[in-house]
């Protein structure tokens, strides 16, 4: 586990937050993709614990449509796979937006 000073800890948030359009390629569940998660998720645990908004909200994403769908036609896995494809992607500028709150908190604070 890291020693977060407050210089670091936006450093760290910033490389997420660039990483995120460059990820977004990628598509979901790639391995860009469950790297920035993971790291995501361990860089926010650290410095605002497992209990803060910042690393539960980025742990409840799903990265794909959730409930019920209403297809047509003969290719559903392929509309399936595009909803979830639509769906990783408002999810992942969720996640930024989420992320830039975070820095915001962070420079706002004096850790």
């Amino acid at each position: 586990m890291k020693n977060w000073t407050r210089k670091n800890a936006i450093s760290s948030l910033k490389e997420l937050i660039q990483k995120n359009k460059k990820v977004k390629r990628f598509g979901r569940n790639s391995q860009e993709h469950i790297r920035w998660l993971a790291n995501g998720l361990r860089i926010t645990e650290e410095i605002f614990g497992q209990n803060s908004r910042y690393y539960a909200t980025l742990s409840a994403y799903t990265w794909d449509e959730r409930g019920s769908m209403l297809l047509d036609g003969f290719d559903m896995e392929g509309q399936m796979e595009r909803r979830h494809n639509a769906a990783y992607l408002i999810q992942m500028e969720q996640a930024e937006g989420l992320l830039l709150a975070a820095l915001d908190h962070l420079k706002d604070s004096k850790i």
